[in-house]
Formats: C-alpha cells, sequence, structure tokens
C-alpha cells in the first residue's frame, strides 16, 4: 500500500460521523467505475457486509496503484470512459471503512479480460497504525494480492467489497430499536433505518417516481442508469412526505452556478435532520441540510423555518473548495453569495409561510362548528385554499351554534369575511334549503367563486352587557355620527344592529363591536348630558385598525 506522506494524519480514526457515510463512499466508487447497479447486503449473524458492482472492475496494477493508493486523489471535473463527472476527488473512500471492521476482502474482474483480482487487507492491523501515524510501518504491512482465470463473461465488470468481522459497536447499532413513536428525529428510528435513511439523503439516486417535478427539475445526464439496492430493497432519494414546490430557479454567483428548489409540506419537517437546504455536488450530499445560520445572523427567531426543506445541485464551480471531510466547503466569496442569498430566500419564506398560517386559522375558526365541516376543510384543502393542517392552528371552541340545513346568517356574514380577506375567491350567500348530507359550502376552482349556502331559520340571539340580557335583531338604517349607527335599544329587552353599518364587513370581531356598542348605548341611557363623550366613544370604535 502507498500513502501520500501529507494526508497521514489527517486519516485517522474519524473522519466520517458514521457507518452509512462510510459505506456511501464504497458505493460512490462503484459510481466512478460507471456501475448501474450496486447491492449491498447487511449479514449481522456473520457480522459480515457485502457490496456487489456491475461496473468497469479493475485489473492487478489498478488494485495496486489505484485502489490501494490512500491519498492519490484526482482533478475535480474528470469524467469516467461513460461521461460521468467523477464522485472521488481525495482518493480516501476506500480507508473510510477501515476503524469499522477486521478485514476487507475484495474481489474485482476488469472488463474485457478473464482475470479474476483478489486481495485481503487486515483493516484492523492497519487500523492500530493509522492511529500512530507513520507512513513507513503501514507501508510495510503485506496485502496478499491473487490472480485466477474466470469463466465469466469477458465484456462484463465486475466487483465484489466484503467487510468481514464488523465491529460489536456497529452490529449494536444496526440492531437497535427505534425509541420513540413520534419519530422527530432519524435517531429515534431503528439503526437499520438510519442506516438507510443516511444511504437516501447522501447516495447520487433518483428520486421516486411519484416526484415527477423533482426528476424533470434535476435530471443529470450519465446518472439516471445508476440503481441501488439494499438487501434486495431499491433505494431512492429521500423526499420530505406530502412536500411541494414554493420556490425554484437558477441563480449565479460568480463562477458559481446553482438550480435550486424551496419545499414545504406546510408542517414540521420530520426528521428534523432534513430541514434546511441539502447542498449537492455531483449529485451527492455535502453535510446535513443547512439553514447557513439565518436564525443566528438575523439574530430573531423564524417560526417557520422548520417548515421548510429543499435542495441546491452545485452544477458548476466550488469542486475546488469542498473540504476533506466532504461536510462543508471553504468560505469563499462565491460561497458567502451562495449563503447570503439562500438566507434571505428563507427570511422570506418564513414570512410567507406565517401569513399564510395565519389567513387559514381565520378561516378555520370561521368555519369552525358548520355542518360537515371535515367534508368542507378536506374540499378547501383539495382546492389549495387551506394549505395548513388544522391541528397546527390553535382553534377556539365555536360560539355559533350548528344547524342542520345551511349555515345560519350571522355565522355565514363570519366566513365570508374571512374567505374574502384572506383568499382571491369572490363569494355569494344562497338561502335554500339543502340536503343535511351536502356540505354548505360549494367551491368552483375553475370561476373562483365560494357559494355559502344561508339556512332559512335561525335561532334567537342573545347577547349580556353590563348584567342585561337582550334578544338581538337586524335591520338596516342610515347612518350618522353616532352609537346609534350602529345599534337601537328597543323595548326594554330587544336591541337591533344595523348591518349595513360598514364596521360589520370589517375584519374586527362582530361579537365585540356588538358588546362595545350595546355597552355605549347603555351607558349613554343613564348618562345623557354625556353624549358628545359616546360620540367620541363612537368615533374611537369606528377608527379601531381593522387588520
Amino acid at each position: 500500500m502507498k500513502i501520500a506522506p501529507e494526508i497521514v494524519n489527517r486519516l485517522s480514526i474519524g473522519l466520517y460521523r458514521n457507518f452509512g457515510l462510510t459505506v456511501k463512499e464504497l458505493v460512490s466508487n462503484a459510481y466512478d467505475a460507471d456501475a448501474t447497479e450496486v447491492k449491498i447486503r447487511l449479514d449481522l449473524k456473520k457480522k459480515q457486509f457485502i457490496i456487489r458492482d456491475n461496473g468497469c472492475g479493475m485489473t492487478e496494477k489498478e488494485v495496486k496503484e489505484v485502489y490501494l493508493y490512500v491519498g492519490g486523489g484526482i482533478k475535480p471535473g474528470t469524467k469516467t470512459p461513460q461521461g460521468r463527472i467523477r464522485i472521488g476527488q481525495f482518493g480516501i473512500g476506500n480507508l473510510a471503512v477501515f476503524p469499522y471492521c477486521e478485514e476487507i476482502h475484495l474481489i474485482t474482474k476488469k472488463q474485457d479480460t478473464n482475470i479474476l483480482v483478489e486481495a485481503k487487507i487486515n483493516a484492523k492491523e492497519f487500523t492500530k497504525e493509522f492511529i500512530k501515524g507513520k507512513k513507513t510501518s503501514i507501508e510495510r504491512i503485506p496485502i496478499p494480492i491473487e490472480t485466477f482465470e474466470t469463466d465469466l463473461p469477458k465484456d462484463m465488470g465486475e466487483t465484489v467489497i466484503y467487510l468481514n468481522k464488523i465491529k460489536p459497536h456497529i452490529i449494536d447499532e444496526l440492531q437497535r430499536k427505534g425509541t420513540s413513536k413520534k419519530k422527530l428525529s432519524i435517531d429515534q428510528e431503528s439503526g437499520y433505518k438510519k442506516f438507510e435513511w443516511t444511504l437516501r439523503q447522501y447516495l447520487s439516486l433518483q428520486y421516486p417516481k411519484s416526484h415527477r417535478d423533482l426528476i424533470d427539475m434535476f435530471k443529470a445526464k450519465k446518472t439516471e442508469s445508476f440503481r441501488v439496492w439494499l438487501d434486495g430493497k431499491e433505494l431512492f432519494r429521500n423526499v420530505v412526505r406530502n412536500a411541494r414546490i414554493l420556490d425554484s430557479g437558477e441563480e449565479a454567483f460568480g463562477n458559481v452556478r446553482v438550480k435550486y428548489a424551496i419545499m414545504s409540506p406546510m408542517k414540521p419537517v420530520r426528521p428534523e435532520e432534513a430541514r434546511g437546504l441539502q447542498l449537492r455536488l455531483r449529485n451527492v450530499a455535502i453535510g446535513f441540510p443547512t439553514d447557513f445560520d439565518v436564525i443566528k445572523l438575523k439574530g430573531r427567531v423564524l417560526g417557520k423555518l422548520n417548515y421548510i426543506t429543499g435542495e441546491i445541485y452545485i452544477l458548476e464551480g466550488l469542486e475546488n473548495d469542498l473540504l476533506i471531510d466532504r461536510d462543508r466547503f471553504s468560505y469563499t466569496k462565491e460561497y458567502d453569495e451562495l449563503a447570503h442569498f439562500f438566507r434571505e430566500k428563507l427570511t422570506t419564506w418564513n414570512s410567507e409561510l406565517e401569513t399564510v398560517a395565519r389567513h387559514d386559522k381565520q378561516i378555520y375558526i370561521a368555519i369552525s362548528g358548520i355542518p360537515l365541516e371535515q367534508k368542507v376543510i378536506k374540499d378547501m384543502k383539495d382546492k389549495g385554499i387551506l394549505s395548513v393542517d388544522r391541528s397546527r392552528v390553535r382553534i377556539p371552541p365555536p360560539k355559533e351554534p350548528k344547524g342542520d340545513k345551511g349555515i345560519f346568517p350571522k355565522h355565514a356574514r363570519t366566513i365570508v369575511r374571512a374567505i374574502e380577506e384572506t383568499t382571491e375567491y369572490k363569494t355569494e350567500l344562497k338561502t335554500e334549503e339543502i340536503s343535511s348530507t351536502t356540505p354548505p359550502i360549494h367551491i368552483d376552482k375553475r370561476a373562483k367563486v365560494i357559494t355559502v349556502f344561508v339556512s332559512p331559520e335561525e335561532p334567537e340571539e342573545t347577547i349580556t352587557v353590563l348584567g342585561q340580557e337582550f334578544t338581538v335583531s337586524h335591520d338596516t338604517w342610515d347612518m350618522d355620527k353616532t352609537l346609534q349607527s350602529i345599534c337601537k335599544i328597543e323595548g326594554k329587552r330587544r336591541v337591533s344592529y344595523n348591518t349595513d353599518h360598514p364596521i360589520f364587513e370589517s375584519s374586527l370581531d362582530e361579537d365585540l363591536v356588538k358588546y362595545l356598542a350595546l355597552g355605549g348605548m347603555l351607558l349613554l341611557k343613564e348618562h345623557p348630558q354625556n353624549e358628545k363623550l359616546f360620540q367620541l366613544f363612537y368615533k374611537l370604535i369606528n377608527d379601531l385598525p381593522r387588520s
């Protein structure tokens, strides 16, 4: 084994954070060998891990001078014979698994030859010497290499790597059961699920077929044919469930060019490790998704940042700025501009999502308690009127009584205001009897009209102010600059409200306006000499902020 002297100390134990990331390096080698299929198998009983690919394979000379040359990197942007841009850059991927097993058994056949090459590496012994960091002692460890003639098809290439005697702590981790039903974090999944998720996140995989939008957006030449299986199950790229694209495009920062998609499931992203934007270079993840320290640098909490996930594909540039752990880039001017751009994007979309949640809450409150409420909510979600789940916003219990057929008039007016203030839809009220199985709200998405069916009958409404209960009725009359423009006391226990008054068309809480107006009228009745004062009180109510 030959090792570049300047790299030895950096390649000691702990270069990669977990076993999944080290296996990712071996699969990336298969990608660079133009493999179209990689099959991974775990045999925990035998403490063995097997990776088989149908790439071009290696000759005995290539095994000695390429595979066993740690730190012999290649120039960024170098292409494979099939035209793929190579993932490997530093020549350290083969070393990644050394701390996790005691033996590496390599069997490979070069395409267009009939010679099989076999090598056995004592990973346990090498790991001891890596810790010491002595180049000479590492190179003295023998690696037996044998060659055999094979009857495999001559035009076929293949490489099989056996990781034997996997370390006990890796076996224990892969057999670990999940720690929580909610699975907020990938660490709460079983060890096997965490391992699988890591491979899905980092490898050069395709998106699931159900995400045609992402497939079309990020389709890269020479990568469509690369497929990976884990224990017989094909792996596809991680995509947060129900995430939809909010924003996408291409941007350039000096000589760096990227394509991106910002997405959200309209609720907190699960697992938590998927929150933020995933940087990818040569279709491989660089570190975990990041928010580019937006909260730290903005100096304030962004309440809906945990709703955001997404992808940033680096199309050009940054190849020479990738650090050796492949988890981050050096901080260049171009990277600083890129980070600033996406910090602003995240800040903007946080504000947008907060507005969506606020508007949805207003609609949820308005329709709370109506007949067939859940059917109406589903229809509104299907038509894109509601985006956030009801469970994500705090809704007080409904004040209005439920009707069997249609919605009572007062409740209908509240719904109309909520819809017209928060959506592009127009509304119309229809007073007609409908079936008890027919939802009282109908949505015409094409015409952008929502019809609210009003019940022809409404229960008697009452209001209690200053210890006195009044029966409520509604009427219309001309307005002046007094409280009588809003309501009139009729008899001892009846109050009539002017439904033509513009204050009832505002976003102000109708019950609060009614309470204040009637309260003012009662006080004026007891203190008629202070009429000018109550005119000012009317002005105060009328001038209340309405948004």
